[in-house]
């Protein structure tokens, strides 16, 4: 994988998966825009302190995105109604196109019932299609911990869904 990337290089590659990365966690698309500019513009103002023998290239961008978010959210308590979940729009992925407007509203409403961290290993394992394993040293955490919030996760979704 490369370690060395320009600014239009790494927009490229990594602005679909930032910009889903945080649309998942805060699920308003005025917001995930806003903050996706914010992670974008620190990745380039520090790009040059960016250490591969350190790390990925991707793991230090995720960093800066959660990093970012948890700014954001220690500076604005969110407090929302699953109302304002009904005219949000998935970001396109070829698994999700085929869903149909009730079932869309109830993924939503399903996804919003998620703490963080189950709303981030279930976007890594079902959007971005990581395994256990790819997650776990992602997110530092047993391999068999994410086997059971994976598991935990899917059952809170399918008490609000009917596939």
């Amino acid at each position: 994988m490369k370690e060395q990337y320009t600014i239009d290089e790494m927009y490229e590659e990594y602005y679909p998966k930032i910009y889903n990365y945080i649309y998942y966690r805060v699920l308003n698309r005025e917001l995930t825009e806003d903050l996706v500019s914010e992670i974008f513009l620190k990745a380039i103002y520090r790009l040059k302190s960016y250490a591969p023998e350190r790390g990925g290239f991707s793991t230090w961008l995720y960093t800066i995105a959660k990093n970012t978010l948890i700014d954001y959210y220690r500076r604005n308590v969110v407090c929302e109604d699953i109302d304002d979940y009904s005219n949000v729009l998935l970001p396109s992925k070829d698994n999700f196109a085929a869903i149909n407007n009730e079932t869309h509203k109830k993924l939503l409403a399903a996804l919003a019932l998620l703490n963080d961290r189950e709303r981030t290993i279930f976007y890594y394992k079902y959007y971005l299609e990581m395994t256990n394993r790819q997650i776990a040293k992602q997110m530092q955490l047993n391999e068999s911990t994410v086997s059971t919030i994976i598991q935990r996760a899917r059952a809170k979704i399918k008490k609000e869904i009917d596939f």
